[in-house]
């Protein structure tokens, strides 16, 4: 481990301050857990710069701050002479450069907003368009439903006003974008109406056109298009029924774009969508090893690097398109990034593309390097490349094995679930109406009816969702209380479903199940809900004086722990009651609905249990979910615990493998809401 002190660097930060920075680091030439990528191109070389202190001095008065920052991963990727995109230094030449396979430089643009981006991805769009056969949506036999009611008409040239444009005079050969960008908070924002409707058709006003529109006019027509697609001025904005009805049709909007322009790093319209940068310090820098003497110690090696590296920072995408970007915080977004045939990020630093077969940024403008963690294949993750992989099947194979098309198509959704849950919503009841066109698109593949996020095929395994404490429950009614979309919160429950070393046993049957729609869209709001249950009800209560031991053996183990121990039927049990929410402690009674078991191949005490915790609503056979109930992590549960004998038993066969008899023993019938 060796202690450096670098130089003071002078220069111009992000943000045009001058600025004096001393960076004191450890830099470990040890193999660090987790910090190996082989995914990283060959002859890559890995620093990990262990950061103790940042010091920034402001020149202009002189003020000293320190800062915590967080360990540098870096990369020192070795540059092949025919792909030099970085620089040594800057010139003065704004010519549009390109390297010699015809990937324009935009490494020395001081604007994620320069004619060189403009330019590169201009050249990545091309690219998908001529190159990638998996990127383009299946057609609609309608060209009507494959076109927005209403586009801004960017006009010929530069100097036209944009205007808004009706679906009737929309060109045969129509081409547009669509933006996907956080509103903000903003006094006075001018939106579409239906009072300024028609006047808008003439010609939209200025003051409607902020920051962000302008910057995505100006990428629209960098990309070749005339038609734009922005939802607060092409849907009327004080008409419920406008809005729901262009609500249902958001998926062929952004399925049939020609391309999607993010403002990934905007907080809101009036900040705009490009972003001011310092190459040296943003992009990637080249270094020569050729004339870079190595001092050495005796009891140190003496290897060195020789040639040209480039500079990466790791972990880009995870970083600027991922969990810090602004936008990818909005649920709304998950739907765009995916339902688009391809996107052109404008990030922090950099411009990003993502499409089906490429995932690129200026440096590395031909491919991403698959990290690990950095979920850069988001976009791969659609319904439409499952669609394509089916119909690429014979129809008797997948008929035969639905099993296989459950497990892939769950396993998709269960990833769009995911993403979408993180994300925030600035109304509570677009829930259903935020995941709807996504939902819309997986219909074909479930092959059966949506219930308010749910499934009807399988749907036993799927209500055993954890209601761990980063969930909550909605205030307003918008889902019953069995819907995941009912609480707000991360849920990654669905992509793990089906485990092929498991054998899965019900534990009660679904005889019915009904939601009342809002409207006479399957996949939109809806105001109430119900199952027919056939089941058992088991007298449950929290264990609150095992709890604090139970949580302070846990920790002492390094097992995460959650929720509390349970009495079922009066005795103690190795399961746990997961609440959902941080409301107040239920009032009891409160009853263990067991949902289903999970059998592992090999130990028989570590059998997954899945059930939800139900509390009577006043109507009797009546109940309402206010929990989850599953075995706790550290622990064992099987046949030994209290319990089970009212579950069922395990056969186990003279010649090999087991199967589960189940106990339908006071089973009854009731109705969860």
């Amino acid at each position: 481990m060796k202690h450096i002190k670098s130089n003071p660097y002078y220069g111009r930060g992000k943000h045009h301050s001058s600025t004096r920075l001393t960076l004191s680091y450890n830099y470990s030439s040890e193999i660090l857990g987790g910090f190996d990528n082989p995914r990283l191109p060959d002859g890559t070389v890995q620093l990990c710069l262990v950061v103790d202190k940042l010091e920034l001095s402001n020149i202009v008065d002189g003020r000293e701050i320190s800062l915590e920052t967080e360990n540098l991963f870096l990369a020192l990727v070795p540059v092949q002479p025919e792909e030099d995109t970085a620089s040594f230094g800057h010139n003065d030449d704004k010519s549009l450069e390109q390297t010699s396979d015809g990937v324009p430089k935009s490494l020395e643009a001081s604007t994620t907003g320069s004619p060189e981006c403009l330019a590169l991805g201009m050249f990545w769009l091309q690219t998908c368009i001529q190159r990638h056969s998996t990127c383009d949506r299946p057609a609609l036999v309608s060209a009507e439903e494959m076109r927005p009611s209403r586009l801004i008409d960017l006009g010929t040239f530069e100097e036209d006003c944009p205007r808004l444009c009706l679906q009737a005079d929309f060109p045969a050969d129509l081409q547009y974008a669509t933006l996907s960008h956080c509103w903000g908070v903003i006094q006075g924002r001018v939106h579409l109406t239906q009072r300024c409707l028609e006047a808008w058709q003439t010609v939209i006003p200025k003051e409607a056109l902020m920051s962000i529109f302008k910057d995505a006019i100006k990428v629209t027509r960098s990309l070749g298009m005339r038609y734009l697609w922005i939802d607060s001025l092409c849907i009327i904005q004080d008409s419920k029924n406008d809005w729901h009805y262009e609500s249902s049709r958001m998926s062929n909007v952004y399925k049939y774009a020609h391309c999607n322009i993010a403002a990934t790093a905007s907080e809101g319209d009036a900040l705009g969508m490009f972003t001011n940068r310092d190459p040296p310090i943003d992009l990637p820098v080249l270094l020569d090893f050729a004339n870079i003497t190595c001092d050495f110690t005796e009891s140190e090696s003496r290897t060195c690097l020789k040639g040209v590296y480039s500079l990466h920072r790791n972990y880009m995408w995870f970083y600027e398109v991922g969990v810090d970007a602004p936008l990818t915080t909005r649920a709304w977004v998950v739907q765009e990034r995916l339902l688009a045939p391809r996107t052109l990020h404008f990030a922090n630093t950099q411009i990003y593309w993502e499409c089906n077969e490429l995932q690129a940024c200026e440096s590395w403008p031909k491919g991403m390097p698959q990290e690990l963690f950095t979920n850069v294949k988001l976009k791969a993750n659609n319904p439409f490349n499952l669609q394509r992989e089916f119909r690429g099947k014979e129809v008797g194979i997948i008929a035969s094995n639905m099993s296989y098309r459950l497990h892939r198509s769950f396993h998709a959704w269960g990833e769009i679930v995911l993403t979408y849950s993180r994300g925030r919503l600035t109304y509570g009841e677009d829930k259903l109406v935020a995941i709807s066109a996504l939902a819309r698109e997986m219909k074909p593949l479930m092959q059966c009816r949506y219930l308010a996020g749910h499934w009807e095929i399988d749907l036993i395994r799927q209500l055993g969702w954890p209601g761990y404490h980063v969930s909550e429950r909605a205030p307003r009614y918008r889902a019953p209380s069995w819907a995941w979309t009912s609480t707000n919160g991360e849920h990654q429950s669905f992509s793990n479903m089906y485990l092929s070393d498991e054998c899965f046993c019900p534990l009660a049957e679904i005889l019915h199940s009904h939601v009342n729609l809002a409207s006479e869209d399957e996949f939109g709001p809806v105001e109430g809900g119900h199952l027919e249950i056939r089941g058992k009800l088991l007298s449950a209560t929290p264990d609150l004086y095992n709890h604090q031991e139970q949580e302070i053996d846990a920790i002492s183990k390094g097992n995460h722990s959650f929720g509390k121990p349970l009495r079922i039927l009066g005795k103690t049990t190795h399961l746990r009651f997961n609440q959902d929410g941080n409301e107040p402690e239920p009032e009891t009674p409160l009853y263990c609905m067991p949902l289903s078991l999970a059998i592992p191949d090999g130990n028989d005490d570590y059998i997954w249990f899945n059930g939800l915790m139900l509390q009577p609503t006043g109507t009797p056979d009546v109940y309402r979910r206010v929990g989850s109930i599953e075995r706790l992590r550290s622990e064992t549960f099987g046949e030994h615990d209290p319990i089970f004998p009212w579950l069922g038993q395990i056969e186990r066969r003279p010649i090999g493998g087991k199967s589960f008899i189940r106990n339908e023993l006071h089973f009854t019938t009731f109705r969860i809401v």
